[in-house]
């Protein structure tokens, strides 16, 4: 909680799932995206406001790529034991 600690109140988060992002703004429930849906929630208690963006992934190729990056860091690493 970084965000916290700088004295953050608002959060905007940004993600490239349509369905999430509707789910999250409307209060919708969805079985495969309950525990994203539960986060959300619990950073919504702790902030004055949070909202989810929708960005298409072919609009946000910066983040896209940082993300694909850390999910090999992460399969690199449990293969190689690291």
């Amino acid at each position: 909680m970084a965000a916290l600690a700088l004295g953050v109140s608002r959060l905007a988060c940004i993600s490239d799932c349509q369905e999430l992002v509707l789910m999250s703004n409307t209060g919708g429930h969805a079985n495969e995206l309950d525990g994203i849906l539960a986060d959300f929630d619990l950073f919504r208690s702790m902030f004055l406001s949070m909202f989810v963006h929708f960005v298409p992934r072919s609009k946000n190729y910066g983040a896209e790529a940082l993300a694909s990056a850390s999910l090999l860091s992460c399969i690199l690493s449990s293969i190689c034991g690291v």
